[in-house]
């Protein structure tokens, strides 16, 4: 079966790309729909999301779903993720008609209705969680054992329970809860704009603690909603959400915020942050800046040039609950230990978007990958999800800067990375893009995961000192990269489209005069190499280069204007 125009959109691929994939495939006598060899073969594994199966079977569903991510808007990204890989079949309208009420008669009556509407809707969130099917008890049992996977304690809390606890959790009618109270605070948080730079303190007791809006009082713990009206300031404890609800919103000033852990941070809650302007600070340990265990934590920065230095498990990262976090605009510097910049696992969805800048990421310290790698450190984010091994799913992370020209650098398992039935979506819409990493990066799949790469403009240098990276399959994964446009220069040891133990490994570089370095002559562009002489089949490595006058090694095979086969079923095609 060949190409058919109109088969897979829409799509981020051309279907000239569709063409050339083809029509490698074609040289080897296959067809896209040998591409689903069976690839789950773990029947240990609990609570695996029906699109992931749909995506091994189908991978160039990576596509259409990564088009409709692009889609600025985080209500359908957030459906897409919920529907088209957890198949949980979540729907708006998410928000609800709120009880007239006189509590905040002196503000603007958009300001009045914005703050009754997060009240009321408050208290269907709250109801939604005590009726999710587990007890406290249980709860609490789960939000262990996230905290024990993040710092690597020991494990007190058996993954049977766990599995047991999640499998009666109410997960569709959890995450539409999610959904409502974010809306609600989405319009307070717009209407709240109209109290910018007003001299007022206002105080309010609720259930849920105080309502505050001033342009002098600080923050504390018992704080609902807190509004800072004017000014530059200086925060040290805000939103360490523990089983309740907190929405914080600062308007104007150059702001520095120097947190403890679990700040900006959920656990069986929700937690929502808006910086309105500034240049801000950002300092915070483990848990913090839009972290959530078994909740909703969403942050935004809607201006000016940030600094963002963090711990582990923060800046979008999530277990069994919904992470985002986005910057609008700024030449940001982001710098993290481990665990954080779109970091996923059990049933969590985490989401980083930022939207303008020349941005810096640094990802990785502290914690070496040992004993394959000295001076060199675990990152575990950049868009990295991972389940636990032979028993339990993972999570779903999606990671898209939108302009800039941007610096990448991690240690291993970064920048599109993904391990044992996760997912995770990285892509780079425009600019000149340097990628600095050292293994398992730039659409690798580890154990029987799913990770996608996308650049779509650009003269990028892609650098990782060890495959499998850039477009790497590994034990019935799929490792996928994309590359639109330009003229690129690729350096791994070996990768670049290739399959070890059964993966499928798919690398696409549109179009460019491009440089291909690597030393691992057998082991890169479109390599196959099986690892496991007890499985009685082989895994694909797929090289797509379409068109430009490209540079390889000469001690290689791969050449322009050809064909070439690597390995057990290896398929190299430079167009021209």
């Amino acid at each position: 079966m060949g190409f058919v125009i109109g088969t897979f959109g829409p799509f981020i691929l051309s279907n000239l790309d569709y063409f050339y994939v083809s029509k490698a495939l074609e040289n080897y006598g296959l067809n896209f729909n040998d591409l689903g060899y069976k690839k789950d073969i773990s029947v240990e594994t609990n609570l695996k999301p029906k699109g992931f199966i749909e995506i091994l079977k189908k991978p160039f569903k990576i596509d259409t779903l990564s088009f409709k991510l692009l889609q600025r808007n985080i209500f359908f990204q957030l459906e897409t993720i919920l529907n088209d890989y957890y198949n949980l079949n979540i729907t708006g309208p998410y928000s609800i008609i709120s009880n007239p009420d006189t509590l905040f008669s002196s503000f603007d009556i958009r300001i009045q209705n914005a703050l009754i509407n997060f009240i009321q809707t408050s208290k269907i969130y709250s109801f939604y969680l005590e009726h999710s099917n587990v007890d406290l008890d249980e709860i609490e049992n789960l939000i262990k054992f996230a905290k024990e996977q993040v710092l690597n304690d020991s494990s007190i809390i058996s993954k049977d329970s766990v599995i047991s606890y999640l499998s009666k959790f109410n997960f569709k009618n959890f995450f539409y809860a999610n959904l409502v109270l974010l809306n609600a605070f989405l319009e307070l948080k717009e209407v709240a704009k109209l109290l910018k730079g007003k001299d007022i303190n206002f105080l309010y007791e609720t259930e849920f603690g105080k309502v505050v809006i001033t342009d002098s009082i600080m923050p504390s713990d018992s704080d609902f909603i807190y509004i800072n009206t004017k000014g530059s300031q200086n925060y040290n404890k805000i939103c360490q959400t523990i089983i309740k609800i907190c929405a914080f919103i600062d308007l104007e000033g150059n702001d520095k915020y120097e947190l403890d852990s679990f700040s900006i941070h959920s656990e069986y809650g929700a937690v929502f942050f808006y910086d309105n302007e500034g240049n801000d600070i950002y300092k915070c340990l483990d848990f913090c800046l839009s972290s959530t265990i078994l909740g909703i934590s969403y942050f935004e920065d809607n201006a000016g040039n940030d600094i963002y230095d963090v711990g582990r498990f923060s800046i979008s990262s999530s277990f069994y609950g919904i992470s985002i976090f986005i910057d609008n605009e700024g030449d940001d510097i982001y710098r993290a230990i481990n665990k954080a910049l779109s970091f996923s696992s059990i049933w969590g969805i985490s989401i980083f978007e930022d939207l303008k800048g020349n941005d810096i990421y640094y990802l990785g310290r502290f914690y070496e990958h040992k004993p394959l790698w000295k001076n060199e450190f675990y990152g575990f984010g950049l868009g990295f999800s991972t389940g636990i091994r032979e028993d339990i799913a993972g999570g779903f992370s999606y990671f898209v800067d939108y302009e800039g020209n941007d610096l990448y650098n991690c240690g291993t398992y970064c920048i599109s990375s993904a391990y044992w039935y996760s997912m995770s979506v990285f892509v780079d819409s425009s600019g000149n893009d340097r990628y600095i990493g050292v293994e398992y990066g730039l659409g690798a799949g580890i154990h029987i995961a799913i990770s996608s790469f996308f650049d779509l403009e650009g003269d990028d240098i892609y650098i990782f000192k060890s495959g499998p990276s850039i477009g790497s399959g590994h034990d019935f994964s799929i490792g996928f990269f994309y590359e639109k446009s330009a003229n690129d220069i690729y350096y791994v040891s070996g990768g670049i489209g290739n399959s070890i133990a059964n993966g499928l490994g798919i690398f696409i570089d549109h179009s460019g005069n491009d440089s291909y370095n690597f030393t691992e002559y057998h082991l890169s562009c479109g390599a196959s190499q099986n690892l496991n002489s007890q499985r009685e089949f082989f895994g694909l490595g797929l090289f797509i280069d379409i068109s430009g006058n490209d540079d390889y090694p000469s001690q290689s095979k791969c050449k322009n204007n050809s064909f070439w086969r690597l390995g057990d079923i290896g398929i190299g095609y430079d167009g021209e």
